[in-house]
This record gives structure tokens, C-alpha cells and sequence, in this order.
């Protein structure tokens, strides 16, 4: 593979819906588009999209890493990927992505396969995220999703409102859904070790399947073993944490966001995971669509199947327009095209966009 230019885009969006992250709710977002370039005229395509307040780096931070990207890559020869510089994750992540994408455009496969080394897994599950206002509203997304298929469901804890009344309304949604839709919660670090002790107890009637990320940071490895499984989630992104909370004493599994932590490191994690015998869920951080197909590649990519993956459609990836937006799923299968799976015409519009605001 020989590389001889790349171009950096910015593109800022307005979200057709509300995005909630933590407590934030999240309507505009910025992206960058990153084309690299290789000689025989193949563009292969990236994503940085840090979610602020979330990501440990801003666009900007990640604008000035990408700057001349083609500039940076250690030269090799043959059809072997170059070497990356350092780079801050999210950066990393679209660098890793644009350079995966060529790689399967020139070698005629997914870039899935790329990364696994042999044929892709033949599906992977799909959860569906719970939205809505209100718990009535709430519930009837939850009822359209089991609808759809969906096996499983996603809730996200509100650390503003009652504990009584959440449970309440849990327990409406758990006795509503089928005794096939497993019920997932999201904590989002909210609590306190011994609230969490405490408040993973009492929802143990309930069956959930887990609580994403019930404390937050260290704290996880101070929770043990729970009478509700617990997920690690925006904790594996602190530097040197990722290994401990693998391997730490109660964790059912761990959340990737590989948007976050980048692809190359995202993989090693899900591995050791999978070693350990814990859980896997890919997920994506409201990226836009060319970041949620790398992460959908990713999840494709897996020695062992994950659980149920955040990986469906969603306002972040319909902003980019809808030529690009992903269709809704309950199961992700493999895309015959190359690379990332997008079609020609998909390659046009993003080649279009490439060629915008700032060129390195």
C-alpha cells in the first residue's frame, strides 16, 4: 500500500433528535472526515468525532493530530499496512479506520475480515435503545422495539429523578417486554459504591441482564460481585484501567466504544475479555456514519460472538444526510462490498464531502 496524500473535512451537524449522553442531551455535533489516499486512486475513509464531555479529546486536538496524516505514516513496501504515529484516540481511530478501509477496497474483502483473518462472523445481535420524555413514552418505545425484533433493550437511568419511581417504572417495563427481550440498564457512574451495592440488589427480582457502568473509575474495582451483573463502560477509556477492570472480581462485561478508545486498542481489549470470559458489547458514541461502520466492523470482526451491541441506527449517524444514514436493525450481517461496505454511490457522496472546508 503506498500512500501519497490525505485530506481532513469539518463538518458540523444538527442532530434530527435529541442524542442523551450522561446527563447531557446532545443536538449539534462536529465530525472530521478524514480521505486518505493511495496511489492507484482508492480513497479509503475515516472518522473523528469526540463526543464532549465524554471523549478525552477535543476535535480540535484531534484536527491538529491528523494534520498531514499521510505525512506521518512510517513508509513500508508491498501491500502491508504502515505503521501509525502516536496519535490521540479518537484521532487513531479514524487514521486506523481510513487505512483499514483501503485495505479492503485493494484486497477485494470486508474490512472485518481484515481484522479477523478469516471470514466474518454471520450476525451479530443488535440492542435497541429506550428513549422518550416520559415512562409512558418509554415504554411504548421499548414495546416497538421488542416489535422489531430487538432481543434485547436499553434503558438509561435518569440520576435526577427517583429511585422509587424508576424502579416502578422497571418493573412495568420488565413485566410488559417478553421473556425473550433481555433488559440492559445504564448507570452512567452515577452512583456510589454503597448505593450501588445497594440499588443492584434491589434489582435483582427484575432479571436484568447487567447495569452498564453503576460507578465509575476505580470505585468499579472496589463494587465485587453483585446480586445484578455489572458492565464496565466509559472507565475502560482512563489510561491503564482497562486491564484491572477486565479482570476485576464481578465484572459480568465490558462496553466498547471504539470511537473512544480507537480500533487497534479496542480489539486487544475485547480479546482479553473474551479470555477472561467476559462479556463483549461493541458500541458507538452517536458517531456519524462512517465511524459506526468501522465500529460495526469491528463487532463483525470478534473471535468469539458479543452479546447484544449498541450498533443501530441513531440521530448521529442519519445527520451526515440520507444518502448516508445507516437502516435500522435487530441484527447486523456482513456487506458484500469492500472495505467499510459502503456502495459506490456512498464512496461519491462522502468524496464529495472530502473535498470541503480545509484540505492538509
Amino acid at each position: 500500500m503506498r500512500i501519497d496524500g490525505s485530506s481532513l473535512t469539518l463538518l458540523r451537524r444538527r442532530l434530527d433528535a435529541p442524542a442523551r449522553a450522561g446527563r447531557r442531551s446532545v443536538c449539534e455535533r462536529e465530525y472530521l472526515l478524514l480521505a486518505v489516499r493511495e496511489r492507484g486512486g482508492a480513497i479509503g475513509f475515516g472518522e473523528a468525532s469526540p463526543l464532549p464531555g465524554y471523549s478525552r479529546e477535543t476535535v480540535a486536538a484531534c484536527a491538529r493530530a491528523l494534520d498531514g496524516a499521510h505525512r506521518r505514516l512510517s513508509a513500508t513496501s508491498g501491500e502491508r499496512l504502515p505503521r501509525l504515529p502516536q496519535l490521540p484516540a479518537a484521532a487513531c481511530f479514524a487514521l486506523e479506520t481510513a487505512l483499514l478501509d483501503l485495505a479492503g477496497q485493494l484486497w477485494g474483502t470486508s474490512a472485518a475480515q481484515c481484522l479477523r483473518g478469516a471470514a466474518p462472523l454471520s450476525e451479530v445481535p443488535l440492542n435497541g435503545l429506550v428513549t422518550g420524555a416520559t415512562a409512558s413514552i418509554r415504554l411504548t418505545s421499548a414495546l416497538k422495539l421488542e416489535k422489531r425484533g430487538f432481543k434485547a433493550v436499553k434503558l438509561k437511568l435518569d440520576p435526577d429523578a427517583s429511585w422509587e419511581r424508576q424502579l416502578r417504572e422497571l418493573e412495568t417495563l420488565r413485566r410488559r417486554l417478553g421473556a425473550g427481550v433481555a433488559l440492559r440498564l445504564d448507570a452512567n457512574g452515577a452512583w456510589p459504591v454503597p448505593t450501588a451495592r445497594r440499588r443492584l440488589e434491589e434489582l435483582q427480582a427484575l432479571d436484568l441482564e447487567l447495569v452498564e457502568e453503576p460507578v465509575h473509575g476505580r470505585a468499579l474495582l472496589r463494587l465485587g460481585q453483585t446480586a445484578t451483573p455489572w458492565a464496565a463502560d466509559e472507565s475502560l477509556s482512563i489510561p491503564g484501567l482497562g486491564g484491572p477492570l477486565v479482570r476485576a472480581k464481578g465484572c459480568a462485561a465490558v462496553v466498547i466504544k471504539p470511537a473512544m478508545l480507537g480500533l487497534g486498542a479496542s480489539r486487544k481489549l475485547a480479546e482479553q475479555a473474551a479470555r477472561c470470559g467476559r462479556g463483549v458489547i461493541v458500541t458507538h458514541l452517536f458517531d456519524g456514519p462512517v465511524a459506526l461502520a468501522a465500529t460495526r466492523q469491528l463487532a463483525l470482526s470478534l473471535r468469539d460472538p458479543p452479546l447484544a451491541c449498541g450498533l443501530d441506527s441513531h440521530p448521529g449517524a442519519r445527520a451526515w444526510g440520507r444518502g448516508l444514514a445507516t437502516k435500522p436493525s435487530a441484527v447486523l450481517r456482513p456487506c458484500p462490498a469492500p472495505g467499510l461496505g459502503f456502495s459506490e454511490r456512498e464512496r461519491r457522496i462522502l468524496a464529495r464531502l472530502a473535498e470541503g472546508q480545509w484540505t492538509a
